[in-house]
Parts: structure tokens; C-alpha cells; sequence
């Protein structure tokens, strides 16, 4: 699903006929991308570490889907189908997966929107001249002032960046000269 320049890609998991389970993705681009070039990007990178399955269902016809299924087939050394059903329970398969895609992209906007409020407001409280693009939150602790950590959160203009947090450990407590 793609509206205002933002977009959300809905994977669905199936394996022997069974729901494994499914994610949303939100990949960035340009505002200007139209959905095919969007999810032929994506299904490139998705699978670009992973085998791809035999078959994919797609919302829509690719552009190049022949030449992204012949790679995908070289990669994952099988014969991967792409197909983008028009009619029956594979369609609504898709027109649900669209749906949740949808949904999925409303809640992010609506997270992303309430950030950038949250990032307004505390330019404001520190004075600052725009807001912050990064907040780094430092925490120590020790256990009877042994075996010292340190712990980074970071958030960003789009959340928590949980790929940014890091631990230390602590291996020596500086001691002032008295």
C-alpha cells in the first residue's frame, strides 16, 4: 500500500499450506516511486540473503517480474513463480494482506506524527533552535559496586532505534584523588 509518498509492504508467511504469520515492512524511497518499482525493490533486497519459496503472490503484475523471477530461480536454485491472482481465495488472500498493508501504514504515520510532536516539544523545553534528529539516553548501574554496565537508548524522529542501543561493560570505576 502506498499513499503519500510513504509505503507498506505486508509479507505473508505460508509454508505447506499453513500461516506462519506475517510482518509489515516500510521501506524508504522516493515520493515520486510508483508501487511496481517499490515492490520490485523490495522483493529484490527481501530475498537477497534468503531463499526465495517456489511460488509468490503479488499484489499486482510486476514491470520486470520475469527477470526478478529468473533471478530468484538462479539464487534460490529452484524455479520461483511470481503471480499476482486475479479471482478466488488466493485473491483474497491478497486483498487481505492490502488491507493489513493499509493498516499497518496508518498506525506508522499516526506513531511517526506523534514523534515528531514529541521531538517539537522538546526543542522547546531545551530552548533548542530546531528539533533534535537524535536523543541518547545513558544509564549505569552496578551491583554493590561491582560488575558496572552502561546501557544507550536512542530515539529518533521515527521512534525508538532499537538497533542503536548498546551495553558497556564497565571494567574499571574511576576513583577521584581526594
Amino acid at each position: 500500500h502506498t499513499e503519500g509518498g510513504y509505503s507498506c509492504v505486508q509479507v505473508f508467511f505460508f509454508r505447506g499450506g499453513s500461516h506462519l504469520g506475517n510482518r509489515a515492512y516500510f521501506p524508504r524511497h522516493h515520493r515520486s516511486d510508483t508501487a511496481n518499482t517499490i515492490l520490485e525493490a523490495f522483493i529484490g533486497q527481501f530475498y537477497e540473503n534468503k531463499r526465495a519459496p517456489k511460488l509468490i503472490f503479488l499484489s499486482h503484475q510486476l514491470n520486470n517480474s520475469e527477470l526478478l523471477s529468473k533471478a530468484l530461480s538462479i539464487s534460490s536454485e529452484t524455479k520461483v513463480q511470481m503471480v499476482a491472482p486475479t479471482k478466488g481465495v488466493r485473491r483474497k488472500l491478497i486483498e487481505h494482506a492490502l488491507r493489513n498493508a493499509k493498516e499497518a501504514l496508518e498506525r506508522n504515520r499516526a506513531q511517526h506524527s506523534s514523534q515528531k510532536a514529541l521531538m517539537e516539544r522538546a526543542a522547546e523545553v531545551f530552548s533548542l533552535t530546531s528539533p533534535p534528529c537524535r536523543i541518547e539516553v545513558f544509564d549505569n548501574s552496578h551491583i554493590q559496586g561491582t560488575n558496572a554496565v552502561g546501557a544507550m537508548i536512542v530515539a529518533g524522529p521515527d521512534g525508538f532505534e532499537r538497533t542503536s542501543y548498546r551495553k558497556f561493560n564497565i571494567k574499571e570505576l574511576y576513583q577521584p584523588a581526594s
